[in-house]
């Protein structure tokens, strides 16, 4: 069966509109996925900055109460321990059975880092 110069316009047309059209979703899709882990970190420095700024406090509190240094952990293992949280909580397969579990790993983690962080000389 030859097609008409007419038919093959109408088809290359139709093909060239899928096909850019299959190109723009997946650079809007690609576009989505980026604005959207910026979110996340956006998020996770933010909340890491605000829990460890109510660290520094507790710490310097405490300090002026017993007039001896407290030990306060550097904002990385805030921001670790806010990376971890996040993946968890967006993690699909979260359910009420494994969630005790996902919970000791997260701190399992943060315990990691506390013990470098204890190792390092300032």
């Amino acid at each position: 069966m030859e097609l008409t110069p007419q038919e093959l316009t109408i088809i290359s047309t139709l093909a060239g509109t899928f096909i850019g059209s299959l190109f723009m979703y997946l650079g809007m899709r690609a576009s989505i996925k980026s604005e959207e882990r910026k979110h996340y970190r956006d998020i996770v420095i933010k909340a890491a900055l605000e829990n460890w700024k109510a660290s520094i406090d507790s710490a310097k509190l405490k300090a002026s109460a017993t007039g001896g240094p407290q030990l306060a952990y550097p904002l990385d293992s805030f921001i670790i321990h806010m990376i971890k949280l996040l993946e968890l909580v967006l993690n699909k397969n979260l359910k009420k059975s494994n969630v005790i579990d996902r919970l000791k790993e997260v701190d399992e983690i943060t315990d990691l880092v506390i013990k470098h962080v204890n190792t390092k000389v300032f």
